[in-house]
């Protein structure tokens, strides 16, 4: 038996487990975990098993990847995003107590830019729910039981490897995880609609999705997997250019059909110009590579 394989793996099964299929094992304390050959993860215990909806699972994702980047305004952010608020809420008081607390939850500095925990998540959970109640937002029902088995893991993984780098874990399944969805989504037939479709939804629940993403390409965080081959299609390049154009053309107007932006912004002249003049010009451009298509022909 290796403790960090088996930790790694158990860690691995139950993000996948929440975020592919949305249920997921929640009572995973040690006496429901078998060690079987070659660290093989066994499950007993059913009893308490929950649910996770789409919705769920992508503010899950993105509170994840908060934590694991060490960023104590977007763990704000995306722990905001799974609460609901009272009407005496302090958002300004709970966004500086996280900045407080996050102060002694990672080793300073990030190595390479990651961060890494100097407490358990369970400490940093311990420290968040309280102060959450205190400034007014309750996390939400369906939350409750993802949180707790997270807490779990994190025993799990403190007994019997101590070591472990939980944060890096985290990242590891999470970006694996998105990456092989975004793959499929593109391999499917309508996967382009279809991941149109839910990237708008991601950004109107909020652009850090997308922000994290060009992050993660920035930092060479998001690895893609390439070979070469020669290309019979002299026009190729082409074509990706105009796929390229005409995605971000179609997000676009996505996007703006269901009424993203700030009411300020969609209220404001200037806005609305800004955002003719773009789709006008896309448009052109589109046509005009369109028609350098048609011509090479």
């Amino acid at each position: 038996m290796d403790p960090a394989v088996f930790c790694n793996i158990v860690i691995t099964t139950f993000i996948r487990e929440a975020f592919r299929f949305g249920v997921f094992h929640a009572d995973l304390h040690p006496a429901n975990l078998l060690i079987l050959p070659d660290n093989v993860v066994g499950y007993v215990d059913f009893g308490i098993v929950a649910k996770l909806t789409q919705e769920a699972r992508h503010k899950q994702i993105e509170l994840t990847l908060a934590y694991s980047a060490g960023d104590p305004d977007a763990i704000y952010r995306q722990f905001l995003n799974i609460c609901t608020l009272t009407p005496e809420a302090d958002l300004e008081g709970m966004r500086r107590r996280i900045a407080q607390m996050a102060r002694t939850w990672y080793v300073e500095p990030a190595v390479h830019g990651k961060a890494r925990f100097r407490v358990s998540v369970t400490i940093t959970m311990m420290d968040l729910l309280p102060a959450a109640r205190n400034y007014g937002a309750l996390v939400d029902g369906e939350m409750v039981k993802y949180i707790r088995s997270t807490v779990l893991v994190d025993g799990v993984v403190s007994r019997l490897s101590p070591g472990l780098d939980l944060a890096q874990a985290l990242r590891n399944v999470v970006e694996e995880y998105l990456f092989e969805q975004s793959r499929k989504k593109v391999a499917s037939s309508g996967g382009l609609i279809s991941m149109l479709t839910e990237m708008a939804i991601w950004m109107k629940t909020g652009p850090s999705s997308m922000v994290r993403a060009l992050e993660l390409f920035e930092r060479r965080q998001m690895n893609l997997r390439t070979f070469a081959r020669p290309d019979p299609d002299p026009d190729r390049p082409l074509r990706v250019r105009i796929f390229a154009g005409a995605a971000v053309w179609a997000l676009t107007v996505v996007y703006l059909s269901l009424g993203g932006a700030s009411a300020s912004m969609r209220d404001s002249s200037f806005w609305a110009i800004i955002v003719r003049v773009f789709v006008t010009l896309w448009t052109v451009w589109l046509l005009l590579l369109l028609r350098r298509l048609t011509l090479a022909k």
